[in-house]
């Protein structure tokens, strides 16, 4: 299994006096229909990045909702997150292009990582660049979904990446209460699970 990220427990209620009575119960609410629910968060890093600093919060107040999150890091070598630092260059918009030899360093990683991924999970939910293809893998048994395609495509498509990273900064200004991420995140699960 992938290394496990440690998190220290957190209570939704103590972010009632920061957040407002109303917010939290409405992040509590979200959480009802998903109690049980068996979550795992998978990303590059464990410290570090607006990512892992989510996460930091998002994994230990799941869990205090009662549903059951469990987040992994990938593991990678130095080559590997060279590769993967390519393609995040691509998705802030610089002209990349990825050989045909930092595509093998990438797939050959992606695929021990998703070997590791544990399988007991309703959901899963992969952040950051670096794994984003994670799930090709086990999708095809090896193969390459549309999404492991369009991740592959970023690079020689600067305009492509900009206009993503742009779409993705505004959707970062909008939302950046932790309890209003929680919220959202907690009622996309819900309509999953539906």
């Amino acid at each position: 299994m992938l290394p496990v990220a440690p998190v220290r427990p957190k209570r939704i209620d103590d972010y009632a006096e920061a957040a407002g009575r109303e917010a939290v119960d409405r992040v509590c609410r979200a959480a009802e229909p998903l109690r049980g629910a068996r979550l795992l968060q998978v990303s590059s890093t464990g410290f570090g990045g607006g990512v892992a600093e989510l996460l930091h919060a998002h994994v230990p107040l799941l869990n205090d909702l009662g549903v059951e999150a469990t987040w992994v890091v990938i593991e990678g070598s130095d080559e590997f997150f060279s590769v993967t630092k390519a393609v995040h260059n691509a998705l802030q918009g610089a002209e990349q292009r990825l050989t045909d030899e930092m595509q093998a360093i990438y797939w050959k990683r992606i695929r021990s990582n998703a070997a590791g991924l544990p399988r007991d999970f309703d959901f899963v939910l992969v952040h950051d660049p670096q794994p984003t293809t994670l799930l090709g893998p086990i999708e095809e048994e090896g193969g390459r979904s549309g999404r492991c395609q369009a991740i592959i495509r970023l690079p020689e498509e600067p305009n492509l990446g900009e206009r993503m990273g742009e779409a993705a900064r505004s959707v970062v200004r909008e939302r950046f209460l932790t309890t209003r991420e929680l919220e959202d995140h907690l009622q996309l699960l819900g309509r999953l699970a539906a």
